[in-house]
């Protein structure tokens, strides 16, 4: 069920910079390796590299230490190398430890081949800080059959490094392969008002495995023709008390596993205001499964699932009519 180990930073990558100095302090930095196309307005002094229009890359786009990329909407799509398949993040954290922002990007890799189905990344924060807001991220995944293998954004660090602050907002990831959203180690992630999907051959949507932090007002879809036992939200690992509410959950398959699972989490949770629906011509599975002592679960709807609450729960959990 775990989401693969990464280091970004192991990807080969070739960067040649050329620097055109304005009044304003303005860089052009153009960044040239095989295919790869894109270009950077970028300002030295306020930290800052702004796409100036769509792009193919080849390679990882690494982002240096406190600088914000600007994706300014622009569009950039991942290929193969000549005689290789595309590995790794689309962009990613140049330094560890580390503070970045990505924002206003849209990422693709529609055409990926097979490639022995190695892991690629959408945005990638590999032990490191800072933001991910209003990025799109479409098709995560190489074009054969390869499961669990594309994930959206990635955010990830050794279990005792550097503790990081993250926060994930209003981000679109739509048909990943393996997870649209993975978080993992001594994070404190606050993820709200995304909408994150994934497509026939992911198993969860989302995984959580930060130490601290919130999940809160995103909408979670799994594929209409997903493979049996798919989960929208799984959490465990955190040291501190997470908060999930009011997100909209919809397993639209029909053939669920769980909804939220609280996988013997090591504190506890607080489950509440969530819809949690499961859809299509079978239900199955849990709605919310309770595996952490002292987890307070209240004011969800639960819709067509055979068990609506697995473990215990608190008051104003409302089970819906089935089917709709």
């Amino acid at each position: 069920m775990l989401a693969p180990e990464f280091d970004v930073r192991g990807f080969p990558m070739t960067i040649t910079r050329q620097f055109v100095i304005a009044v304003s302090f303005i860089i052009l930095v153009t960044i040239a390796h095989a295919k790869t196309t894109c270009v950077f307005q970028t300002n030295g002094v306020a930290k800052t590299m702004t796409l100036v229009a769509d792009c193919t890359t080849d390679t990882t786009i690494q982002v240096p230490a406190g600088f914000t990329l600007n994706g300014a909407k622009h569009l950039i799509t991942a290929v193969d190398p000549a005689g290789g398949n595309f590995n790794g993040a689309v962009v990613a954290n140049e330094v560890v430890d580390s503070t970045i922002n990505v924002k206003n990007l849209v990422i693709d890799m529609p055409n990926l081949t097979t490639g022995n189905c190695v892991f690629v990344q959408g945005i990638s924060f590999n032990q490191a800080s800072g933001g991910i807001t209003g990025n799109t991220i479409l098709h995560v995944g190489q074009s054969g059959y390869c499961p669990n293998t594309g994930t959206g954004i990635s955010v990830g660090a050794p279990l005792f490094s550097t503790p990081q602050v993250v926060a994930i907002s209003g981000n679109k990831v739509l048909l990943a392969s393996a997870n649209a959203l993975f978080v993992s180690g001594p994070f404190d992630a606050t993820v709200t008002g995304n909408e994150f999907s994934i497509n026939n051959l992911g198993t969860d949507a989302v995984e959580f495995l930060a130490q601290s932090g919130s999940f809160t007002q995103n909408t979670i879809e799994t594929d209409p023709n997903g493979q049996d036992n798919q989960d929208a939200f799984v959490i465990f690992n955190n040291v501190a008390n997470v908060k999930i509410s009011s997100n909209t959950i919809n397993l639209i398959s029909g053939r669920a596993a769980y909804g939220i699972y609280l996988f013997d989490a090591n504190n506890p949770i607080t489950v509440s205001g969530n819809r949690v629906f499961n859809h299509g011509p079978i239900f199955n599975g849990v709605g919310i499964y309770n595996g952490t002592a002292g987890s307070t679960i209240t004011n969800n709807e639960i819709r067509c699932y055979n068990l609506p609450i697995a473990g215990s729960s608190g008051k104003g959990n409302v089970t819906l009519p089935c089917p709709f």
